[in-house]
């Protein structure tokens, strides 16, 4: 797949180890996706009114419904985290081949999601550091003005300046970080997933 090879980068270590001997409890996960009409995988108006066109098309990667999205992600958060996973995908009235080419447009889909969690991170990372840095500046200038100036207005400012830079920080490290990361583990566990299809004809 044209989309998953893109952003192999983002996949890199991600693959499960073999816990089976040390987590023998642990049975596989099985999320059952049930589809009552194909063109509810996709975004509205996105979707050919003539389903013949959709023969052998690869494409609705940036077209799938986000909230089929959702619903595997509500899903896979509550998986536990050394069980094999595995997406059943149940679509009324569709081939095989067309459960395939559903179960790729998911994965093309998570794919281009982790990107972007991974950009968002990145800039979380660096924007703290900028403001920790920038928070460290105003205290040693604060420093400054007691020992050499003595001015209390400026001293107060410039600390106050250093607490807000640094909670700025905090607030994006402890509290933004954390929770773009559990939707990135979500996200490579629904990548890593294998499609089980009940045999359609």
């Amino acid at each position: 797949m044209a989309a998953a090879s893109k952003y192999n980068f983002l996949m890199a270590g991600t693959k499960p180890k073999n816990r089976k001997s040390l987590f023998p409890s642990f049975k596989k996960t099985r999320i059952k996706l049930y589809i009552n009409n194909e063109a509810d995988l996709y975004e509205k108006f996105s979707y050919p009114a003539d389903s013949g066109e959709t023969a052998g098309r690869t494409d609705f990667a940036s077209e799938i419904d986000p909230a089929i999205i959702a619903y595997l992600e509500k899903k896979t958060a509550a998986v536990p985290v050394y069980s094999d996973f595995e997406i059943e995908l149940h679509i009324r009235d569709a081939g095989k081949e067309k459960h395939r080419i559903a179960a790729d447009a998911i994965k093309a889909y998570v794919i281009g999601q982790l990107a972007e969690t991974e950009i968002t991170l990145a800039k979380i990372n660096r924007n703290s550091i900028m403001l920790i840095l920038a928070g460290i500046l105003p205290l040693a200038m604060q420093q400054m003005f007691t020992k050499v100036i003595s001015r209390y207005f400026m001293s107060e400012f410039l600390l106050v300046m250093t607490w807000v830079f640094m909670w700025k920080a905090v607030e994006l490290l402890f509290f933004g970080r954390p929770e773009l990361a559990k939707k990135r583990s979500v996200l490579k566990k629904i990548y890593r997933a294998d499609f089980v299809f009940d045999d359609p004809v």
